[in-house]
């Protein structure tokens, strides 16, 4: 689910804006890893603390 929404509002962001995701699924680092590789955004940090994962993806294609 956190890709589906993060999709969604990377659509509406400018190249090179940086979208913060938090997300307390584990298999989130995995699925942010490979939907950066596919859809040439850039997974700029990925990072864990007490359960929970921080993203930032910057929007890189249109």
């Amino acid at each position: 689910m956190p890709i589906l929404r993060s999709k969604k509002v990377l659509m509406r962001l400018n190249n090179g804006d940086v979208l913060y995701v938090i997300s307390t699924d584990p298999d989130s680092v995995r699925d942010f890893e490979a939907f950066c590789r596919r859809s040439d955004n850039e997974l700029v940090d990925c990072s864990e603390s007490g359960g929970k994962y921080h993203y930032f993806v910057r929007k890189t294609r249109h």
